[in-house]
């Protein structure tokens, strides 16, 4: 069969040739999906405005253009000769091509602002970093072209040339001794990338080493400063309720406290999978997966417990402090509950205590070495010790990053925020007399009969409510006339009104009252 066939799957026919009312079909979603496309672009936000979104939109509108263009060929094998047809008469392919141009350009210009600025200026001496942000920048600008649909691949001899002009003397020299011993052909981009790169590698190397002999000669002159970080040994509780003594860090500079994965094994605790990010100083980010929930007491007065939500991590710091650390005799602490009485001795850390922990433990009271730097504060925990200690050579002393924060994903804050919303209605309600009296007659008459329907009776502030003493048959009455006039006027509607109240009479959801009940106020 050389007749394009599709299966119809509603009747489960055999094979049907599809018609060119089909395809002009198909045409017609393309348009509309293209008119979309453009509508939605121009609303789209600036802050939405991505690289990636572009680039995503643009290769969409390439391939819903090649369906058309592919369903248009095939349309114009089935028109006829003189093409008469809605589709040609109204210039159908034009204004697909029209609006595909325009929609085109506007992405296009939208794509620019993303494109690196080509080096305007010449290296002037050997730079690594000159080098590498000068081959980075012309591959980017590459790439950039190529995602908007311009080749090239015929441009090595421009690119050469420009890129080469803007080297320093030193690396252009050494690019022409590579070029006399390789051939006579005009250099590729490729050629000229894999040398960028073996040159400002090269140029890193010898960087790395200068910097190195230079760290080396300064480390002979510096004298860094030790410091002492607040610390306390806390009881903690494991699942089964007893409890542990463990090493904590008091960060202030902490946005969340933070516990390491073997005190969590040791603990039992249940973790409760989160999404999200440790950072500290620098651009390095550590992903967390799991927080938990602990209660920690302070060895000195059992009644202070407080609740802490923390992030696990395999782990904190090094050993605190990094050496044993010695300063003046400090007599006014030696009568103190010392949070811990081991802060100068290193020691793991096993939680990190953040800011809203920090908040909670604090008290009043603070005293300063006479004789030195360090500074003791009252805590719920116990007395904390921090400061500075003494100067060392640089042999004792180490670095440690330990203020950290968390940063989470919006999954795990929007979490926050429903469990913030729903506090409200997780509380118990303190009900007013009325309402409790009101409940327990709900509870006390509501009932359910055979079929299944519940009967609830009517309930009112008093026994004997002054509603029923209203006068209102008078008013029923005229309502009454007034109703059956209506229904006079009208036949088919008094015939709809009695059957509903024969329907209402036959399931029961009223009774007919007998001679006695008519005179009682209360019927």
């Amino acid at each position: 069969m050389n007749s394009e066939c599709v299966w119809d799957y509603d009747n489960y026919s055999p094979y049907k040739p599809i018609t060119m009312q089909v395809h002009i079909q198909l045409q017609d979603e393309l348009m509309n999906n293209l008119i979309k496309a453009e509508r939605n672009f121009k609303k789209t936000p600036k802050d939405r405005m991505k690289r990636q979104y572009l680039e995503t939109r643009l290769e969409v509108l390439e391939q819903q253009y090649k369906e058309f263009k592919e369903q248009h060929k095939i349309i114009l094998s089935k028109a006829s000769k003189e093409k008469k047809e809605t589709y040609f008469t109204e210039g159908f392919y034009e204004n697909f091509e029209e609006l595909y141009v325009q929609y085109k350009t506007s992405l296009r210009e939208a794509l620019q602002q993303f494109m690196p600025p080509p080096l305007s200026q010449k290296i002037n001496n050997e730079s690594a970093y000159a080098i590498k942000l000068l081959l980075d920048t012309t591959s980017t600008c590459l790439k950039s072209l190529e995602s908007i649909g311009l080749s090239t691949e015929t441009w090595d001899v421009i690119i050469v040339y420009i890129t080469v002009a803007k080297l320093d003397n030193e690396s252009i020299k050494q690019w022409e001794q590579k070029l006399s011993v390789s051939s006579d052909d005009f250099p590729t981009w490729p050629q000229l990338k894999d040398y960028l790169e073996y040159r400002f590698r090269s140029l890193e190397m010898i960087d790395d080493a200068n910097a190195q002999r230079s760290t080396q000669a300064a480390k002979q002159e510096l004298q860094p400063t030790r410091v002492l970080l607040a610390t306390a040994r806390v009881k903690v509780f494991n699942s089964n309720g007893f409890s542990q003594i463990i090493r904590a860090l008091i960060d202030q500079g902490s946005q969340a406290s933070l516990v390491t994965e073997a005190t969590v094994q040791l603990l039992g605790l249940t973790r409760i999978p989160v999404n999200g990010f440790v950072s500290g100083l620098g651009d390095g980010h550590t992903r967390i997966k799991h927080r938990v929930s602990l209660q920690i007491q302070s060895r000195y007065n059992p009644a202070n417990i407080i609740q802490v939500n923390a992030y696990v991590m395999n782990s904190l710091t090094s050993m605190l402090p990094t050496t044993n650390l010695s300063s003046h005799e400090w007599v006014e602490i030696k009568k103190l509950p010392l949070a811990d009485h081991t802060y100068a001795t290193p020691s793991k850390v096993d939680i990190l205590l953040g800011a809203e922990v920090y908040s909670e433990i604090l008290l009043d009271g603070m005293i300063r070495q006479s004789q030195g730097t360090l500074l003791a504060q009252n805590t719920v925990l116990g007395w904390i010790i921090s400061g500075k200690v003494s100067n060392g050579s640089i042999s004792a002393a180490k670095d440690n990053l330990t203020s950290l924060h968390v940063c989470l994903e919006e999954n795990d804050l929007l979490k926050k925020f429903w469990e913030m919303e729903n506090e409200p209605n997780m509380l118990q309600k303190e009900m007013t007399e009325s309402e409790k009296e009101c409940e327990n007659l709900f509870n006390s008459t509501t009932t359910r009969d055979d079929e299944g329907r519940f009967i609830v009776r009517l309930s009112f502030a008093t026994d004997n409510p002054k509603c029923q003493y209203g006068n209102s048959k008078e008013k029923a009455i005229k309502m009454l006339e007034s109703l059956e006039r209506k229904l006079t006027r009208d036949p088919k509607l008094r015939i709809e009104y009695n059957k509903v109240f024969e329907e209402y009479l036959s399931l029961n959801h009223m009774t007919k009252l007998n001679e006695r009940e008519i005179e009682n106020t209360r019927a």
